[in-house]
């Protein structure tokens, strides 16, 4: 066999290789996904052992998606901290950073600690996405043991990731991408930033699947019509970031409002990680009023179990900080601080719906009882009305005609009721007196439990 005939060959047996492996041999020889491809849907856990799918996140935000080979590699690690350092600016451009790697949950975890990172860190243990998007490769022999290891015994073949960063548009289809077999080299922040800057990305709203138009003949010989050209007709799905927090709230809350704190304690991370979702997914003062409040009132509520659980065993939410733990600003959303109260008095009340007082709630018994419900944009009206209905007409107020004996929250935050006697007769089933007179009941600290 001559040389050109067996070169001919050598290329005829790689070509088919090379299209039909999903894991290349070396960092030179991937094949990644480019521009105006589409990335496949996966399920991936999270650092908190939680399962994301990861089209249902790429839909919440523009994503710059980054694909790191794993905590132990100290470029990698300097590479995810400036990430952080960055995020804010990122975020404002309305995107949200999420990094992939092989490592398994625990792993993430310990990362996300030492680079004190905020944004989403998913584990590809068994490097299925990182195959699909055509960056797989075979690590080093020598440290296979390794990857074995730090994937919980997942990643068995010892497969990495060629560092990589794309940025996704809202329907999961990549608008621009940096892939270098060179480990040592990574995109800067700052030239991410410029990117972010100026990259032209789709602006969808809401995950939308287009239906071409189509054209309808008729089957009769004779009489040939063809219908007018349909418009495209687009299926909005909506997304719901609050399904993690439903389903805590009917697993630890009851239907009268009490709330399991011992066995929430035990699950605390599904709340953590609900909270880093909401952290994540701030909606814009342009969103819709009913979407803004839906959220704000849930991430009250979220926090508000969370500083329980955290501290739990207690007898009572006013026993911590000096009983001004309200006003302590634990809680960071787009980079800023905020306390119970700037949530409740600069976000949520100024909204202006008086109903609101009956969804926030404050881990006391004489609170109105937590609903065991999250709230949506699409079911806020409808639990507000009845959440107010249901708490006026309570054992925790005593109503007649004349005289109502009412709960500290129409005191406290009478200028969101107006006038109080006015108010309860709108959802009274007694029939009351405007001008009723109206006195308030002590109010009960003791924990909701």
């Amino acid at each position: 066999m001559n040389n050109i005939t067996s070169k001919f060959l050598a290329v005829f047996f790689l070509v088919p290789f090379l299209l039909n492996s999903q894991i290349a041999p070396n960092a030179d020889s991937v094949r990644p996904l480019l521009a105006g491809q589409s990335i496949a849907s996966f399920s991936l856990k999270n650092a908190n052992d939680s399962i994301v799918a990861t089209d249902t996140l790429f839909a919440q935000k523009n994503t710059i998606l980054i694909f790191y080979r794993g905590g132990w590699c100290p470029y990698c690690n300097v590479h995810l901290k400036e990430m952080g350092e960055i995020e804010q600016k990122l975020v404002d451009l309305g995107y949200q950073i999420v990094a992939v790697s092989p490592d398994a949950p625990a792993k993430l975890k310990n990362t996300e600690a030492h680079d004190s990172l905020n944004y989403v860190l998913l584990s590809d243990s068994k490097t299925a996405l990182i195959q699909k998007m055509g960056i797989a490769f075979f690590g080093p022999e020598k440290y296979k043991k390794m990857f074995n290891e730090v994937s919980n015994g997942e990643n068995t073949e010892g497969v990495l990731p060629v560092p990589s960063v794309f940025f996704v548009d809202k329907m999961g289809k990549i608008a621009f991408s940096y892939v270098d077999p060179n480990y040592k080299k990574r995109l800067s922040g700052k030239l991410i930033l410029a990117i972010a800057s100026n990259l032209d990305m789709p602006a969808y709203e809401k995950i939308a699947e287009k239906i071409d138009s189509a054209k309808t003949v008729s089957n009769t010989p004779q009489q040939t019509t063809t219908q007018p050209t349909t418009q495209p007709i687009v299926k909005q799905i909506a997304l719901n970031i609050h399904a993690g927090f439903d389903e805590i709230l009917s697993k630890y809350v009851s239907t009268e409002g009490k709330v399991n704190y011992k066995g929430l304690k035990k699950e605390k991370a599904a709340l953590e990680t609900y909270i880093k979702t909401l952290q994540s997914h701030v909606p814009a003062n342009t969103a819709a009023k009913t979407t803004r409040l839906a959220y704000w009132i849930n991430a009250y509520n979220a926090l508000t179990l969370k500083l329980i659980v955290d501290n739990y065993p207690l007898s009572k939410i006013t026993n911590l900080d000096g009983g001004k733990t309200w006003d302590v600003k634990r809680f960071t959303f787009e980079g800023k601080k905020m306390s119970l109260n700037d949530i409740e008095n600069t976000i949520i009340r100024p909204m202006g719906d008086a109903r609101i007082h009956f969804a926030v709630n404050c881990a006391a018994k004489s609170c109105p009882p937590l609903f065991n419900k999250a709230f949506t944009a699409d079911n806020l009206d409808t639990y507000l009305e009845e959440r107010t209905r249901k708490f006026i007409n309570s054992t925790a107020n005593k109503l007649t005609a004349n005289e109502l004996m009412v709960s500290k929250i129409f005191d406290w935050y009478g200028k969101d009721f107006g006038n109080v006697s006015t108010f309860i007769a709108k959802y009274a089933k007694i029939k009351v007196n405007k001008m009723a007179k109206v006195g308030f009941s002590e109010y009960d600290w003791s924990l909701n439990e």
